[in-house]
């Protein structure tokens, strides 16, 4: 009985003192990863995509603040839903993938709109083929259909350690 009267009081100090030691070095800047392009937040990250000569009705300023973040929230008119019906009228149908993003013109002019994707992949051939159907978010009626084959062999390659291969986003 004496042993457990003390072993849990010792367990409890421990674990508190846990806490005491490890808080400064989960509440320290980060790190290595401070000034890295990959840092801890980089997937969060919008990625623009380029459908050449697609000019949407909301346009991106080139420096973003909280309030231009917010007043392209408000100029938003289309809802997922009216791009998912305009992408189904117009044929598109079986979309894996659905996501509000900012598109670019070709010419460095930016724009939000719907971004709906499929991809399929041919085995015998070992190519992928992703189509992107690009929706305004401003105005349902402008709309953009994209499609690129590429060699899904290539993709392979650079993942199992073939230094020759190149970059499967080469073939895009």
């Amino acid at each position: 009985m004496t042993k457990t009267k003390y072993l849990i009081p010792v367990f409890a100090a421990v674990f508190a003192l846990m806490f005491v030691v490890a808080t400064p070095y989960v509440m320290a800047d980060g790190g290595m990863w401070k000034d890295h392009a990959m840092g801890p937040k980089d997937h969060m990250r919008h990625h623009v995509i380029v459908v050449d000569g697609f000019s949407g009705a909301i346009t991106v300023p080139q420096e973003m603040t909280p309030e231009a973040h917010a007043a392209l929230k408000s100029q938003v008119s289309v809802s997922l839903y009216d791009a998912a019906v305009v992408a189904k009228e117009n044929g598109f149908t079986g979309a894996t993938q659905a996501k509000i993003g900012i598109v670019d013109d070709g010419a460095s002019n930016a724009s939000v709109a719907w971004i709906l994707s499929s991809k399929s992949r041919d085995v015998e051939t070992n190519t992928m083929t992703v189509s992107i159907f690009v929706v305004d978010a401003g105005n349902a009626d402008n709309f953009k259909t994209i499609t690129n084959t590429f060699d899904h062999s290539m993709k392979e390659g650079m993942h199992s350690g073939d230094e020759n291969a190149e970059p499967a986003r080469d073939q895009l």
